[in-house]
């Protein structure tokens, strides 16, 4: 029998002997090693896609319809020539697979390697290839690794050519971070995957009453958290019984009920939206629960909800459900505010709320910006926080009076988005008094602001702007719910204890976390903050450099603002549009920024030596709202 492979061990064995690949005009050149036969190669289209690289056949995370072949041509030649070529379909959640023959195949003469000058002039003759490989018909959909290799004239195999990371079908998406689950593959299991007639769209799955579907078979001991978003026919009621969600080991019961009480067999977790929500996320913390096997989603409501996305996180990549509040400050100059635009940023000491950071322009502009690596800092404290968890900013400043401009811009990075683009920006207006004021910022209809919290780029002063003018800031926090960030807007902002430099730059806000799931909770005065003590380890700074239109960006118009006095929180004022000017000059500042004289998103440079990981991989298959001092 042929060689098992298994996706920890074996397949790593095998294909050790690739790190000694190294071009030679188009192809790839192997040495003998270990009694494997030497050949040179090259792989021209895998299913059209083209493989430039001249060391091994690599295509990461090709997708194959369900149903539909594998198709590679290209040349290989050996002292012996070529008798045949083989495949191994290992799935990359784990387990076994033999080499199987491939039976479709097409091999030829290629006279013309030896006018190129490639060796094994001898195994010209059976070079040339092109190969057919069909799944199985029973072969389920889910992400694979595909490996082919050849037989040289004597039987003896050529080690792996191409290495494929396949999606067959449309299986759930997996990145070992989280796990989404794929609504045409739910329903193309058919009826034995459903409870009721669920009715499924491209886009989402919507159920009614007791209806239920099968989400698959998955070890909820893996995952921290369960993420569903959705929305309703009409917002959940204040009062009485409100909808259900929860997960179920077997789809025979519904989150009935009898005589008031809720049918809890076969339960797992469920949760109840929130009253008078019509749409949103709902979360579901899985910490606890260690099951193993069939996973059914069931839904106990009055007429229909209508879901979206299906999220699971993996234990270790949960953010923080915990506020945050950074504290502003000159310390922070030198490592988190890479991006400048003719503007000194530095600390300074407010003589009230002790040690702060100031923005000031050092040239004159139409565009001063700092861009502030937030991400970073809150990381290095321990911190991940989640844009789609947390979606209120309130952010603690003072505007000179002196300042041509009383608008700002925030040009919010989260997610895929790592630099200032139009698809996420926010504009607000500042007072400009010299005094201290909070703003509450709205983000909760920011669509793309989501995934991990990065930064943000603090365009301070939206106009044209003299040597001079400037806006403090002396802390910037974040929490999920509206009241929670009310409720710090609403403070006195003199009544702040001071912050000297020096002191833990991030804390961790616990209102909003301790009465979560107790309405009539009462804070203590005293125990509002929980300070937490910064780790050791330096931080690691992510590019940060902004672009002003990046490819494949949808450009997002500013929101409108709406500015909400102490005197009257029904006031609502519409401010004009917020068209953005660009300064194409670059100022670079010692100490304490560096040049940028526009916005570019930073490209993660994919080095040859990052293929190799994939051998050893193992997947688990605004609006502003103001309060014054």
């Amino acid at each position: 029998m042929k060689r098992i492979l298994t996706r920890s061990l074996a397949v790593m064995l095998a294909l050790l002997p690739l790190l000694s690949l190294f071009p030679s005009f188009s192809t790839g050149a192997r040495a003998d090693a270990g009694g494997r036969v030497p050949y040179h190669y090259a792989v021209d289209d895998i299913n059209g896609h083209s493989v430039s690289s001249t060391m091994i056949g690599v295509i990461r995370d090709l997708h194959l319809p369900l149903g539909e072949a594998l198709h590679a041509s290209g040349w290989l030649a050996t002292d012996e020539g070529v008798s045949g070529y083989e495949y191994l379909w290992l799935p990359a959640g784990g387990g076994i697979a033999e080499w199987q023959p491939v039976t479709e195949m097409h091999i030829e003469p290629r006279p013309d390697l030896a006018a190129a000058g490639i060796a094994y002039v001898s195994g010209h003759g059976t070079a040339g290839f092109s190969l057919t490989i069909r799944p199985s018909i029973d072969t389920p959909e889910g992400i694979y690794d595909v490996y082919i290799r050849a037989l040289d004239g004597m039987g003896v195999p050529c080690d792996v050519v191409v290495l494929l990371s396949l999606r067959y079908g449309d299986p759930d998406y997996d990145d070992g971070q989280k796990r989404v689950v794929s609504f045409p593959r739910i329903r193309r299991e058919g009826d034995a995957s459903k409870v009721g007639k669920p009715i499924f769209d491209e886009t989402s799955i919507t159920l009614s009453g007791e209806q239920m579907i099968r989400l698959g078979d998955l070890n909820l001991a893996a995952f921290a958290r369960l993420r569903i978003t959705y929305e309703l026919e009409a917002p959940a009621p204040t009062e009485g019984e409100r909808p259900i969600l929860g997960l179920k080991k077997a789809g025979k019961y519904g989150y009935g009920t009898a005589g008031n009480a809720y049918n809890m067999t076969d339960n797992l977790l469920y949760a109840a939206l929130p009253a008078g929500e019509k749409q949103g996320t709902l979360n579901i913390d899985l910490t606890a629960c260690d099951y193993g096997g069939d996973v059914w989603l069931s839904a106990y409501l009055d007429g229909s909800i209508r879901i979206t996305e299906i999220v699971f996180t993996y234990s270790g990549y949960v953010t923080d459900r915990v506020a945050a509040k950074i504290n502003l400050s000159g310390d922070l100059v030198s490592s988190y505010f890479a991006g400048t635009n003719r503007t000194t940023v530095l600390g300074v000491t407010d003589p009230v709320l002790g040690d702060v950071l100031r923005m000031e322009v050092s040239e004159e502009t139409n565009d001063p910006y700092a861009f502030f690596s937030a991400g970073a800092l809150l990381k290095e404290n321990g911190l991940l926080l989640d844009a789609d968890d947390y979606k209120y900013m309130v952010i603690l400043y003072r505007a000179e009076t002196c300042n041509n401009a009383d608008r700002m811009n925030l040009y919010l990075c989260s997610g895929m988005i790592t630099g200032a683009t139009e698809a996420c920006n926010q504009g607000v207006s500042l007072i400009r008094d010299g005094k201290w004021h909070y703003l509450l910022v709205d983000l909760s209809q920011k669509e793309n602001w989501s995934g991990i919290i990065n930064g943000w780029r603090f365009d301070y002063i939206s106009a044209d702007s003299d040597v001079g003018d400037a806006v403090e800031f002396a802390s910037v926090q974040f929490f999920r719910t509206h009241d929670a960030a009310l409720e710090v807007a609403s403070e006195d902002p003199k009544s702040r204890e001071p912050y000297h430099i020096g002191d833990p730059v991030v804390e961790r806000d616990m209102r909003e976390e301790l009465g979560v799931d107790e309405p009539d909770y009462v804070i203590s005065p005293e125990d509002i903050y929980v300070v937490t003590e910064p780790e050791t380890e330096a931080p690691t700074e992510p590019e940060t450099e902004p672009e002003t239109n990046p490819p494949n960006e949808t450009t997002v118009i500013p929101q409108e603002e709406t500015t909400v006095t102490p005197e009257d929180s029904s006031a609502i004022q519409e401010p004009a549009s917020d068209p953005e000017t660009s300064s194409s000059a670059e100022t670079t500042l010692p100490s304490t920024s560096k040049g940028c004289s526009s916005a570019i998103l930073p490209l993660a440079l994919i080095l040859v030596t990052a293929m190799f990981p994939i051998f050893l991989k193992k997947r688990n298959t605004h609006k502003g709202e103001h309060y014054e001092a």
